[in-house]
């Protein structure tokens, strides 16, 4: 429930309600104490927003479970810098009052969470490199320690262990949708953009500059540097094809793990920076018909020009699909240029559904410290957007081009990120360019991204293309879970969009109780403490079922 003036705010639902459904939660906003105190139900857990007479709190908490957040600190207009509070350290103050319990949170959650997912600093810093690029440099999460961590996301597990914990000692049941398909500890996403195709235009991907090269040491007396160069240009030669023709590489180590990915591509020239070449044309229209038969994924990677721009994004995006001959649900930005709001408005009015843009070229980690997708929020216009954003992690030129770091500290750059993301049973997205597989010129990149996806393998993740990712999320957020009424104990369960492998996890104090789903059987049902596992196959649209319990 919202208290005070966090009822009237906008943006503390949006803050909540991120924060809620990232957990799979299902709520409802109350705007007051006094209304949640006469509807009070011992079956019903309550997180209180903002400051509220103890009395009327301790009223609340003796029946049931009660956890209590300090009233957001929440920027008035748009912009603005603050200090956000590090997860770990937040105190918590636990006190058993009556028959219920109260967990009181001692830092605001809720305003740095709308900070940082909002992006409320981009608007308040006017810095940007030449690419007009948001750096990390410049951001809160510069501190290195913060770089790798999804706070947003440790706000949620935060919040989830305060109500688990009050429901626990208060005797309350809690129900929510696990993260991910089939109940999977966290998940990947795999993307390439595809750039260049060609490394030079000579045949077999010899480039100019390395015949210059060669020339110019030879002239100019260094010998060594000439053989080198000469070597190097013999090596490229020797392939039966393009050393940036790499895709069939990349499919062998995918499907290595019965893994698919996406790929963007340019429709156009648009800007000097855009790439040349033709999707009608060979081998490009083959390459296409191979990626749609083999059901990996193509989005559109706009223009350098489009980021801001929805009519070019809508042109390109018709363009693909034509070419394709399949919707296209997703876009990222080339060269990662983004500007807040504007990118993402551009986008949802240029028709896509989701967008994979939002990261840090120059640091892996999380721009918008969250390790799951989300719907953005627009400043300026006070609106959660339909788009989801389906956050960057790690980028290969992040690595090797501009933090200049051989493979080892790569390699432990990555599964730091690595790490970070399953604490929180959060997603991955890894870009890896297909010109990156092209080992001469980037050693280790092929092979980090081999061990990339060995370790989300071992792990047990789920994988997936950025739209699988974007329709799984979506069809989660929209299962609706309701309490039945005072006479009965238990949850009514409604899909409006079809949905495989959602795992509900129903936490059950009594361990005398026991479940029965009335509507369909699930796959399984398992124990993991005092929680139920329930586990469902695919669940057409429409659906619904009735989970109940006995105390």
């Amino acid at each position: 429930m919202l208290n005070d003036a966090a009822a009237d705010s906008e943006r503390a639902r949006y803050a909540l309600r991120s924060l809620l459904s990232t957990l799979g939660l299902p709520f409802e906003f109350i705007p007051n104490l006094d209304e949640a105190i006469a509807t009070l139900t011992d079956r019903q857990a309550h997180l209180v927003i903002g400051e509220a007479d103890p009395a009327r709190i301790a009223c609340l908490a003796r029946k049931t479970a009660v956890v209590v957040v300090p009233g957001p600190n929440l920027p008035m207009g748009i912009g603005g810098e603050r200090s956000i509070p590090d997860p770990r350290q937040i105190r918590v103050l636990e006190e058993p009052i009556g028959a219920g319990y109260l967990v009181r949170v001692a830092g605001d959650l809720i305003g740095s969470t709308f900070a940082l997912i909002a992006r409320t600093e981009e608007y308040a810093v006017s810095t940007r490199d030449e690419h007009d690029r948001f750096r990390w440099i410049d951001s809160g999460m510069e501190p290195a320690e913060l770089a790798a961590r999804p706070l947003v996301s440790e706000y949620a597990q935060l919040l989830l262990t305060c109500l688990k914990e009050a429901c626990v000692q208060a005797g309350v049941p809690l129900v929510r949708k696990e993260f991910w398909p089939l109940g999977r500890p966290m998940a990947g996403c795999l993307t390439h953009d595809v750039d260049v195709v060609r490394r030079g235009r000579l045949p077999r991907g010899i480039a100019i500059r390395d015949v210059k090269g060669a020339l110019s040491a030879a002239a100019r007396g260094r010998l060594g540097r000439a053989a080198a160069q000469v070597t190097s240009i013999a090596r490229t030669a020797a392939r039966d094809q393009d050393p940036y023709w790499t895709f069939d590489r990349i499919s062998a180590i995918e499907t290595r793990h019965g893994y698919r990915s996406t790929y963007y591509f340019m429709t156009g020239n648009h800007h000097p920076e855009d790439v040349s070449y033709d999707l009608g044309r060979p081998p490009m229209a083959g390459l296409l018909q191979l990626l749609k038969s083999s059901r990996d994924e193509i989005g559109l990677h706009g223009s350098y020009s489009s980021y801001k721009d929805p009519e070019l994004l809508k042109s390109m995006k018709e363009k693909l699909e034509r070419h394709f001959g399949l919707p296209v649900f997703g876009h990222r930005n080339h060269y990662l240029r983004f500007r807040v709001p504007e990118s993402w408005n551009a986008q949802e009015a240029g028709g896509f559904s989701y967008d994979a843009t939002l990261g840090f070229h120059d640091r892996e980690g999380f721009r918008g410290s969250h390790a799951f997708p989300f719907h953005p929020y627009d400043l300026a216009g006070d609106r959660t957007l339909d788009l989801l954003e389906i956050p960057l992690a790690v980028m290969d030129v992040t690595l090797f081009k501009y933090r200049h770091l051989q493979f080892n500290k790569a390699l432990e750059a990555v599964s730091n990120v690595l790490d970070q993301t399953r604490s929180v049973h959060g997603l991955v997205t890894l870009l890896w360019h297909n010109h990156t597989f092209f080992d001469h010129e980037y050693p280790g990149s092929g092979k980090l991204y081999e061990a990339t996806l060995d370790w989300l393998a071992e792990g047990d993740a789920y994988v997936a293309t950025a739209q699988e990712i974007d329709s799984w999320w979506r069809a989660r957020e929209a299962v609706k879970l309701a309490p039945l009424d005072e006479s009965s104990n238990g949850w009514r369960m409604e899909c409006p969009r079809e949905i495989a492998g959602l795992v509900l996890r129903v936490g059950l104090p009594n361990p005398r109780s026991s479940l029965r789903v009335r509507g369909q059987v699930p796959l399984s049902v398992r124990r993991d403490g005092t929680d139920y596992l329930l586990e469902f196959g695919l669940l057409a649209a429409g659906f619904s079922l009735v989970v109940e319990y006995t105390e």
